[in-house]
């Protein structure tokens, strides 16, 4: 295959990963990866064996990082399980809104499962709500430092 076309490919995945940190249908780190690991597979000198290794820990670190952040808001602000569970159906019924969608069906999905399933007070209910936003704005900004990280990573060590 020419170098060339490997270029273009590994641009479009790697293209592709940086907006799917944002696009909910897309996912974001691992495209990233695929294409470091499509292009060492192609081209095997262009890049090292560290860099795909590398690539692989971030990628991995960006997945944990958005659970840990997204459910660590909730609960940090006195979310049940129920909440919890709420924030993520909420979350991905959210989906079919794009990012905003998102947000907003994590946020209505906690402060329903929080009221209306577990019983507490409404002030308690938006507070657990309020987490599981807070929450997800703080994964999907880790998530695009890391993804940031990784294109840097990448993008230098194919050119160097």
């Amino acid at each position: 295959m020419p170098t060339e076309a490997v270029w273009l490919i590994t641009a479009a995945l790697a293209l592709a990963g940086a907006a799917g940190v944002f696009l909910p249908f897309l996912p974001g780190t691992p495209l990233i990866l695929a294409a470091a690991l499509l292009y060492k597979l192609l081209l095997p000198g262009a890049l090292s064996w560290w860099t795909v290794g590398g690539l692989t820990v971030l990628c991995l670190l960006a997945e944990a990082a958005q659970l840990v952040f997204t459910l660590g808001g909730a609960r940090g602000l006195g979310a049940s399980k129920w909440g919890l569970g709420g924030a993520v159906v909420g979350g991905l019924l959210g989906i079919w809104g794009g990012l905003t969608g998102m947000l907003a069906g994590a946020v209505v999905g906690a402060l329903v499962a929080e009221s209306a399933v577990a019983g507490r007070p409404l002030d308690e209910a938006a507070k657990a709500a309020l987490g599981a936003g807070l929450g997800l704005v703080a994964s999907m900004a880790g998530r695009a430092v890391i993804a940031a990280a990784m294109l840097a990573w990448l993008l230098i060590d194919a050119l160097v």
